[in-house]
């Protein structure tokens, strides 16, 4: 492909890794706020109802790309004659375990092949991190507005230390999901310091904040990405990437939570209320793309992989 296109892409696919935090911290934020609605202490008896329904959500098409990945590799490796990947990371993959394994198990890496649905770590880390949701939620639920400050300021400087250490090893800890750990409490922490400052989440310029946040996010991510996600200057300014990313949750939450008191004002009062980023993310064609976002991450790989092993060998 040209340069400039080559060049494009690998800036895109950086800024994807970049903001790699962003999407456990909405994780957890969304998870810890729709919980928090319905009860202040997990059971063990709703806590397993909630992980098993978390599993039917999940697992589906999860479990439908793995096997279409296999059909589509034993079709690769007796049509056409190339190299399988062995056993071992099917095995991973099927139990879910890829993300608790600390080796480059994501793509093929110098200590054992393994490649399958390898997008699925996602799925995995979100599953064992929903494991870990219960006791952490039973905890977080009790705090005060400090408490849930400076605990978010705790996890989000231990997270910016351990980057300081981490580029020679961020190829081993990518996939790791204890790692992922960190944003997805701090997203848990976002979620209980909006439920106490509820009277300020009702912040009529939530809007421009927004706007204001998601603007520099990008800037930073394309200012940044092209020299790779683990560069210097993403780990000296690591902290203020996380601030930006809670930030950015808390404003889109505030947006949200606000709509209602501005239902019944001119059109351009709600437009401006929700900010530029707000209205495009609230348009009906985004919100039902979104519902059906999981799907098309965890079906990419096999229709990437369809489509190269027919440019391939055609």
């Amino acid at each position: 492909m040209p340069d400039w296109l080559s060049v494009t892409l690998l800036s895109l696919y950086n800024v994807m890794h970049t903001s790699e935090p962003l999407f456990f911290i909405v994780s957890g934020f969304i998870l810890a706020n729709f919980t928090a609605q319905k009860m202040e202490h997990i059971d063990l008896g709703s806590g397993t109802s909630m992980f098993l329904r978390r599993l039917a959500r999940l697992l589906p098409a999860y479990y439908l790309a793995l096997m279409a990945t296999v059909v589509l590799d034993m079709y690769s490796a007796r049509v056409h004659k190339s190299e399988s990947d062995g056993i071992l990371h099917w095995a991973s993959q099927a139990t879910l375990s890829q993300s608790l394994v600390p080796l480059e198990s994501c793509t093929p890496g110098p200590w054992f092949p393994f490649d399958g649905n390898g997008i699925g770590w996602f799925t995995s880390a979100i599953v064992v991190l929903s494991l870990c949701f219960i006791p952490i939620f039973n905890v977080i639920c009790n705090f005060h507005l400090a408490a849930a400050g400076l605990w978010l300021i705790l996890f989000a400087s231990l997270r910016s230390l351990c980057v300081q250490f981490a580029p020679s090893y961020a190829s081993l800890i990518h996939v790791y999901a204890p790692w992922h750990l960190f944003p997805f409490v701090m997203g848990m922490l976002c979620s209980q310091l909006c439920r106490k400052a509820h009277s300020i989440m009702g912040w009529f310029h939530w809007g421009l904040v927004l706007d204001g946040v998601f603007a520099a996010w990008v800037a930073g991510s394309f200012f940044w990405a092209p020299k790779a996600a683990w560069t210097r200057a993403h780990q000296r300014f690591h902290m203020v990437w996380l601030c930006a990313d809670c930030l950015l949750c808390i404003a889109a939450y505030g947006v949200a939570l606000s709509t209602e008191m501005v239902k019944d004002k001119p059109l351009l009062t709600r437009m401006y209320h929700r900010g530029i980023m707000g209205n495009v993310m609230s348009n009906s064609v985004l919100t039902y793309w979104a519902d059906n976002s999981f799907a098309a991450y965890i079906l990419q790989n096999v229709v990437f992989r369809g489509l190269e092993y027919t440019w391939r060998y055609s």
